[in-house]
């Protein structure tokens, strides 16, 4: 029990911080490498599709992979997005990583929320407000951490999203024998 929530935890705090540096930094980032406001729109609205595409097959990759894989592919795939993304200076680049982000955000999401509900004590009202609870420290947290990282390097906030996927990845490398 315990595992499973932690789990779940981790990837929800891991999905709000890069989502929060994502729609908060990046664009200024972006803009400030010269491309235009209407293609950083472009590419945040990939973020949202990407992540719709993750809602609607997370089931079916959850009952083809397993649900312990599930935190590990996303957390791994979030780990590629930011690898891509603190490097690149063009909007196909941008693109790429940010569709990847989008994907792998979802797949977190899906899969903790599930576990929240399935395998959290007191209610399901209880479990939701944990999870947004949790959501919300990621999304203040990610901006606020990531903005200052920013103040040394523009691509920092990207290695910070690395930093803290790869160090998730790792917990869930050792753990995925475990049951969720």
């Amino acid at each position: 029990w315990f595992l499973s929530i932690l789990t779940a935890v981790l990837s929800t705090f891991l999905l709000s911080f890069a989502a929060g540096i994502i729609y908060n930094i990046f664009p200024a980032y972006a803009f400030n490498l010269g491309i235009p406001a209407y293609e950083i729109g472009l590419m945040i609205l990939l973020v949202g599709l990407f992540r719709l595409l993750a809602f609607l097959e997370a089931y079916r990759l959850k009952s083809r992979i397993g649900e312990t894989k599930i935190f590990l592919a996303g957390s791994l795939l979030m780990a590629l997005a930011s690898t891509i993304m603190a490097p690149s200076r063009t909007t196909l680049f941008f693109s790429i990583s940010l569709s990847i982000f989008g994907f792998s955000i979802g797949l977190l999401y899906a899969a903790s929320i599930a576990i929240f509900l399935k395998k959290g004590r007191g209610g399901e009202g209880q479990a939701a407000g944990l999870f947004e609870c949790l959501l919300g420290i990621g999304y203040f947290l990610g901006p606020l951490l990531g903005g200052l990282a920013a103040e040394f390097s523009s691509e920092a906030p990207y290695v910070l999203i690395l930093i803290l996927t790869v160090s998730i990845s790792i917990f869930h490398i050792f753990h995925r024998s475990t049951k969720v």
